[in-house]
């Protein structure tokens, strides 16, 4: 993994182990923190990805030439060129933006080794006949880093640009840059007339301060121009995606700070439930059904003492919003209804094993077992191994699998956000670089 999408997506899923463990005020801010992250725009991770956005024949494909330093898309100026859309994407590629690729279907890839974090898409013509392109289009403008609009100087006034893509993308304008392509075609004085009606319609749509660049990106005579300063801008921007980038990584860790602080994962989760939970029924057990045919099964005070010491120890030890949920599922009162529950142990003993007597309690069963108050050739024939496995078996469902539950919740919310935090730290390790 080395993407912070996948990150992202990894905290979520904490987030939802985390769901009833929490309290639910620092539940509430970490689903609005994650959220908030999940809802910002652009793509998430370190890669700065943009989108080639324009009329046919305004030179965008060219523009996408320039920045290759050769050939990679065909231009034309009679009908939409770019039929599909084409990615130029780094050399290996992000496993995030492949993902991104392939959910806006995007096949068409090159690949490039000259900006290791910068991918390009080379969109349908915005003035297409096909419906098909428009929705590609409109799809992919919330995922992207920046929308580079390329505008010629015949055709930057299109109608179908300002009323059908700017005017009501305005929401998305800092995300924006324009470039006025094909300006070898104007005199000195023409271009500054282009340039500043363009800038009037952009300003009609509450585009104030578009990020505008003047670019020939294929003169009919010498080199490209522009072109270098639209690169310098966008390792600016690079720069500003890394810092960005960061401080997602940063807010993805402050969720983790704060779930483990609430839940106490961070005084460590190694309780040992099996092994001391294994003790204890097995003490219990010897408890009620001791070794020794004379001595007296524990009272029930004795067993209560045991079972809530053994709770409360758990939940100290959990502590944090967890402790809170372990001793309301199982306050004294539903330790004294379980301890209650063993007399269903005494009905099937009477049934099966001492069907002479009439024992009021369990413990009167026990006592029957061993003969407590009857003459000796009255005395049953006991497996105390069965009975003691009896016992185990009772408390096991009645006890001990409800509570490893909780606690295997609380032991999948750390998990969760042991592997965010690896990969978290893996992602910032990589930016780094």
């Amino acid at each position: 993994m080395s993407d912070v999408t996948e990150v992202v997506e990894a905290f979520e899923l904490a987030l939802m182990h985390s769901r009833g463990l929490a309290t639910d005020d620092v539940y509430g801010e970490a689903k609005q923190a994650v959220g908030s992250i999940r809802s910002r725009k652009g793509f998430l991770g370190n890669t700065l990805v943009l989108a080639l956005a324009g009329g046919t024949g305004s030179g965008k494909s060219s523009l996408m030439n320039a920045f290759a330093g050769k050939d990679i898309t065909m231009t034309g100026a009679l009908r939409p060129t770019t039929e599909q859309a084409l990615a130029w994407v780094p050399d290996p590629i992000d496993a995030g933006v492949e993902a991104l690729l392939d959910d806006l279907g995007i096949r068409r890839r090159v690949p490039q080794d000259r900006y290791p974090r910068l991918v390009l898409l080379d969109l349908p013509d915005h003035d297409s006949l096909m419906e098909s392109h428009h929705v590609i289009v409109d799809q992919l403008l919330p995922h992207v880093d920046g929308v580079v609009w390329v505008v010629d100087p015949q055709k930057y006034r299109d109608p179908k640009l300002h009323e059908q893509y700017l005017r009501p993308l305005v929401a998305y304008q800092d995300q924006f840059v324009f470039v006025m392509n094909q300006i070898d075609k104007l005199s000195n004085k023409e271009l500054d007339s282009v340039r500043t009606d363009f800038l009037a319609a952009l300003a009609q749509h509450g585009i104030r301060k578009p990020t505008l660049f003047l670019t020939a990106a294929a003169p009919a005579v010498g080199e490209p121009r522009g072109i270098e300063a639209l690169v310098d801008y966008l390792s600016e921007r690079l720069d500003a995606k890394t810092v960005s980038t960061h401080k997602t990584l940063a807010d993805l860790r402050g969720v983790s700070y704060a779930l483990q602080e609430d839940t106490r994962l961070k005084q460590g989760s190694g309780i040992e439930f099996p092994k001391r939970w294994s003790e204890l029924r097995r003490a219990i057990a010897i408890m009620l059904v001791p070794d020794a045919p004379d001595a007296a099964p524990a009272g029930t005070q004795a067993l209560f003492t045991e079972l809530n010491n053994f709770v409360t120890t758990i939940s100290v030890e959990t502590g944090g919003s967890f402790a809170e949920i372990i001793r309301a599922e199982f306050d004294e009162a539903r330790i004294e209804e379980e301890l209650a529950g063993l007399s269903q142990l005494a009905d099937e003993m009477k049934a099966t094993t001492v069907p002479e007597a009439e024992p009021s309690s369990f413990m009167d069963v026990l006592r029957a077992f061993f003969g407590r108050g009857q003459q000796p050739d009255q005395v049953p024939d006991i497996d105390i191994g069965a009975v003691r496995q009896a016992i185990v078996r009772h408390l096991d469902a009645r006890v001990g699998a409800p509570l490893a539950a909780l606690l295997w919740r609380r032991a999948e919310l750390a998990a969760t956000l042991v592997h965010a935090e690896i990969e978290a730290r893996r992602v910032e390790r990589l930016v780094a670089v």
